[in-house]
């Protein structure tokens, strides 16, 4: 990333579109900062299904069904999981954020492996960070 707090983002389309309401569903990167993150997120976002989506039409606002990875900036350092989905008594999209999410990893020149299961057959999640 050349510029300070900017968004940087990219996008492309998978061949068979994911479902984290069915069965187990694992979301797994690598991230290394070549310096520390002072602010900003790394985080990726598994945008919903939507047949008009073109990547290259990726913004802040794409609407996502799965946000995952570190956010750090000021006081805050933790390590996002969002779900989010339409509730289906009352059709308003909902999100569930982690009560007590994990910290971040400052160190640069550092790989980290970030991952999160998703289970939807017992409606269980975990956060992994290496390992």
């Amino acid at each position: 990333m050349t510029e300070k707090a900017k968004y940087y983002g990219a996008a492309t389309r998978l061949p068979t579109p994911i479902d984290p309401s069915k069965g187990k569903t694992v979301l797994q990167y690598e991230l290394k900062a070549e310096t520390p993150l002072e602010c900003g997120g790394a985080y990726m976002k598994f945008l919903t299904a939507t047949p008009s989506f073109e990547p290259s039409s990726l913004v802040e606002e794409t609407p996502y069904t799965v946000m995952f990875g570190p956010d750090i900036c000021g006081f805050t350092d933790k390590v996002h999981l969002i779900v989010r989905y339409e509730n289906p008594k009352t059709k308003v999209v909902e999100e569930k954020h982690l009560a007590a999410p994990p910290m971040g990893r400052k160190e640069p020149n550092v790989t980290h492996v970030y991952t999160a299961v998703l289970d939807a057959d017992d409606n269980t999640y975990s956060v992994l960070i290496n390992g």
